[in-house]
């Protein structure tokens, strides 16, 4: 190539970015002139509230008139993940065509696929995996989406994160697996489904506590008769020596102690938490 056709072709080349620039910044002006004909201000307050409440095309006008898809509010949150606390699927699709962040965190660690679980919107959720979430992510506390599923009595949710790899016996800061937080809230369905997906029924958390004592404890009728069915050691101790029929008793868990006993479990003392009541 000789130097005039070299020299033309970076003219040419020069010519198309000049353009491109000229044309962006008329879209981006005219995306702002737009906002303001909404009375909408062209600011970061704006442009969240817009992300949350799920207005798709608003948002669309903030990040064309150039507003940083990126930007963090006091806590830490991004418009990704104010939208993924409102649900909101289209809108998330649109900030990540556009550059936003999927691992960024609040200042609780939880990252748009825990606020997706949080919530149940099962189309987000299905989105940020393709997307490349981490499923497994950890926020505050050690909770994983899986976590806040069982929590959350989330049975659906909790079968699209198994299935994408979602680590079913992980614990949290305080010991606890996603089958003794749904024994402990009474989220039958998930406690079913983990179990089904061979989550241990007898794992033991922080203080020796299993799935059985969590569900005996708090009253929780359906998980401790599912829990009996798929083999439940009815007479295993936590670290004071207390069993399920312990803990149900000292709770006041009347139902719960006649289930125990109809299925045969063992008279005991009331261990070391309990001795001199």
């Amino acid at each position: 190539m000789n130097l005039h056709r070299k020299g033309g072709l970076i003219v040419s080349v020069l010519l198309c970015v000049v353009l491109l620039a000229v044309g962006h910044k008329r879209e981006s002006e005219k995306a702002r002139n737009e906002l303001k004909r909404l009375k909408i201000k062209y600011d970061e307050r704006s442009f969240l509230e817009a992300a949350l409440d799920g207005n798709t095309p608003v948002v669309a006008l903030f990040l064309k008139a150039g507003m940083n898809p990126n930007l963090r509010d006091s806590h830490g949150a991004t418009p990704l993940l104010v939208t993924a606390a409102g649900g909101r699927s289209e809108t998330a699709r649109l900030l990540l065509a556009h550059g936003a962040n999927i691992h960024a965190r609040d200042t609780r660690g939880w990252t748009p696929l825990i606020f997706a679980a949080f919530h149940g919107d099962v189309d987000l959720i299905k989105l940020l995996l393709e997307r490349g979430a981490e499923v497994n992510v950890r926020g505050k506390g050690g909770l994983s989406p899986l976590m806040i599923a069982a929590l959350k009595y989330r049975a659906q949710v909790a079968g699209i994160l198994l299935d994408r790899g979602a680590n079913i016996n992980a614990k949290d800061d305080r010991g606890l697996t996603p089958l003794l937080m749904a024994a402990e809230v009474g989220a039958t369905e998930v406690a079913r489904l983990l179990l089904d997906k061979g989550a241990d029924v007898n794992a033991k958390g922080k203080g020796g506590v299993t799935p059985l004592m969590s569900a005996a404890a708090k009253g929780q009728v359906s998980a401790a008769k599912l829990l009996l069915e798929r083999g439940a050691d009815i007479n295993a101790k936590d670290d004071t020596g207390r069993t399920a029929l312990v803990q149900a008793t000292t709770s006041g868990r009347t139902e719960i102690v006649d289930l125990l006993r109809t299925v045969g479990a063992e008279n005991s003392p009331l261990g070391s938490a309990g001795a001199g009541q």
